[in-house]
């Protein structure tokens, strides 16, 4: 019986003929399932969006029971997408929820894990996931459909500029090499023809030299568009991937980045500290890289240009890449020998938790900031929050105990555990079913049926996964602990219903150069603090959570004066019945974070309570440039929109009544809550 080291090298031979199977979408190795219990037998994972049974399928998509020797187990399961407790935590542990400000995020994810620095005096680290703390929450539809056989890829439809066509190559071992992979992308022009698509497609795959593959225009097209024929020598395998969107720009943000071809756009400059997530896709051998750039408050463009290129050069000088550069000129960076470019831009890099309630001037009690976000990977999918000097943590996961240390993972059926903001309860068991998995990640779009847009996300390569019920949206971040032993052994990265997906702990440690902060004796499970000399950058005039004294008695002496009226005691009501549901939106449906962050939600929560320290004073009819009362009818149509039908009829019932206080001081709109009793 092969054991699982001869399972995995089978597995790297003839993945690439796996993947060229229609539906296809990852492929892995463990143990057999049979009814969903796991047996003796080390297989390869066939991950498949749909199961048939073999006659329905034609024979080139059947997958066969053995290869090589190997059993094979096919799974059926969605592809993986980048998946709140929303408990206030003074002193930091793993498995809390935690929430960025960023309005490219709008979405909270789970802290992970504290780890440290190794410089001579250590940085302390919150680490989450990647797209928790910068991935962008939509793409632009596309008219381009791309459809594929064995030998063939056919271009329909039309051509949206900006669309992202992705193919990936398996060429098989020889005695020469082990096997290897290569990526093909190609993002359309303005210009470009279903026959330009087709061409210069054909171009990328010729010019990255695969052994046994020549690419061609010409063959007959079954849905009136254009083909492109591939010449494969055995066993050579390539799967064409998709078309996706172009990554969305709001145009209204004071700080944004735009790609054009190997070029990006800086503009605007922000109030806080801001940040740019470069994705780069250099082709070939070159599997994805990001970057990520820390953009200073007040910045001008030509300067958040330079640390853009600083930030990709840095990397690529890290990594040993070759023949890849960044140079900025101006407000824009050019970046020559990359196939596809991203850039999606953060107008602000704090974290918060449980939320991204961050204080003013006027309102210092109502920060939850921790920290900042200081580096990402895409592949891992993974992410470090530098934490404020005074930030108090231990080393452990809430509800799960003091980490230990950290376990590789090398075999499946290996009982792990999890706790996530957003799963019930928070604390969940399973198993590690496969490893070794590689495929691509995706984002859609939800609110349609089918979808309007797909966005690309990058090449994941190397993780593991965990059976059905193990998590849910919201955590993100979350480490996946040994069940005997409180080692880390993973980031969560994605989920569906049937799969959970997991970067293993070891990758994510080496490339970010740190270590977990462990307590593996009672003396060392202490509440720690950040000290001043690690203290995160500062990114506007709260760097640290302070409570101002005397709000909360404020607060309470409101409610009462409030709910003395009819109007106020109505109010109170509808808040109280609806907070929850509202806060779930919020974390969970991307939709309504995004309006609810565009339309400076959390700012008018801050004015509203920093109004009480400074009752006599009218709050400001514009909130960073946007009318007060046009973002709260916005904010209030998103939730009418997805709310419980109990909440959009109270929301359309008490939003006037909201929209008429904007503007004023808190004495205003007391008085205003008298008038309306009075008058009823």
């Amino acid at each position: 019986m092969p054991n699982f080291s001869e399972v995995r090298e089978v597995k790297a031979r003839v993945q690439g003929r796996l993947f060229g199977i229609q539906g296809v979408h990852a492929v892995g190795v463990g143990h057999k399932l049979v009814k969903g219990q796991p047996t003796d037998d080390i297989a390869i994972m066939v991950y498949v969006l749909k199961k048939k049974p073999a006659s329905e399928l034609p024979a080139e998509e059947v997958i066969p029971a053995v290869i090589e020797g190997v059993k094979t187990d096919v799974y059926e399961s969605d592809v993986p997408r980048p998946f709140t407790d929303g408990s206030r935590y003074d002193t930091l542990v793993g498995g809390i929820q935690i929430e960025p400000a960023g309005l490219d995020s709008g979405f909270a994810g789970t802290l992970g894990f504290i780890a440290r620095s190794k410089d001579p005096v250590p940085k302390i680290f919150a680490v989450t996931c990647r797209h928790v703390v910068g991935m962008a929450p939509s793409a632009l539809p596309t008219n381009l459909k791309l459809t594929s056989n064995a030998t063939s890829i056919e271009f329909a439809g039309g051509n949206t500029p900006g669309s992202l066509v992705t193919i990936t190559i398996w060429v098989p071992a020889s005695s020469n090499f082990e096997p290897r992979r290569f990526y093909v992308l190609y993002v359309t022009s303005d210009t470009d023809t279903l026959d330009s698509i087709a061409a210069n497609v054909v171009s990328r795959i010729n010019a990255t030299a695969v052994p046994g593959v020549v690419a061609s225009v010409g063959g007959e097209p079954e849905s009136g568009g254009v083909v492109i024929t591939l010449t494969l020598d055995e066993n050579v395998k390539f799967k064409a991937d998709g078309a996706f969107g172009a990554h969305q720009i709001d145009a209204s943000a004071p700080l944004q980045a735009s790609v054009k071809g190997n070029k990006i756009n800086m503009a605007g400059a922000g109030s806080v500290t801001g940040g740019a997530y470069i994705a780069v896709n250099v082709g070939g051998e070159q599997a994805s890289f990001s970057a990520f750039a820390s953009l200073a408050k007040g910045n001008l463009p030509p300067a958040n240009a330079q640390a853009v290129a600083d930030a990709v050069n840095k990397f690529v000088q890290d990594s040993q890449i070759q023949n890849l550069t960044a140079i900025p000129t101006n407000a824009q960076v050019s970046i020559t020998g990359a196939q596809e470019i991203e850039c999606d831009v953060s107008t602000d890099v704090r974290v918060g938790q449980p939320t991204n309630c961050f204080c003013s001037s006027c309102s210092p009690c109502c920060s939850r900031r921790i920290g900042l976000v200081f580096d990402v990977l895409m592949d891992p999918d993974a992410a470090l929050i530098q934490l404020d000097a005074g930030i108090k943590y231990k080393a452990e996961i809430e509800g799960v105990g003091p980490i230990t240390g950290t376990r590789p993972v090398t075999v499946t059926q290996v009982g792990v555990r999890k706790r996530g903001s957003a799963s019930e309860p928070a604390l969940t068991h399973g198993k590690i079913i496969s490893l070794d998995l590689d495929g691509v990640s995706i984002e859609k779009d939800e609110d349609h049926s089918p979808p309007e847009w797909h966005l690309f996300v990058g090449f994941y390569t190397g993780a593991f996964s965990i059976g059905p019920g193990f998590s849910v949206e919201g955590d993100s971040g979350s480490a996946i602990v040994s069940e005997d032993a409180n080692e880390i052994m993973g980031l969560l990265t994605a989920g569906s219903d049937t799969v959970t997906l997991a970067s293993p702990i070891d990758g994510i440690l080496k490339a970010f150069n740190i270590v977990v902060e462990t307590a593996t004796t009672a003396e060392e499970d202490v509440e720690r603090t950040v000290p001043a000399s690690a203290k995160a950058p500062i990114a506007d005039s709260a760097t640290t959570p302070v409570f101002a004294t005397g709000l909360e008695s404020r607060l309470r002496d409101a409610q009462r004066a409030i709910a003395a009226t009819q109007a106020g005691t109505e109010l109170i009501a509808v808040v109280e019945r609806h907070a929850d549901e509202a806060r779930r939106l919020v974390n969970t449906n991307r939709r309504v974070a995004t309006v609810w962050h565009r339309n400076c939600g959390p700012q008018i929560i801050q004015a509203g309570l920093g109004a009480l320290t400074k009752p006599e004073y009218p709050l400001s009819s514009e909130i960073e440039g946007k009318p007060v009362t046009e973002c709260l009818l916005k904010i209030q149509e998103i939730f009418s929109r997805y709310a419980s039908p109990a909440f959009a009829a109270d929301l359309n019932r008490m939003g006037p009544r909201i929209i008429e206080l904007s503007g004023r001081s808190y004495n205003q709109a007391l008085a205003v809550l008298r008038e309306m009793q009075s008058s009823e």
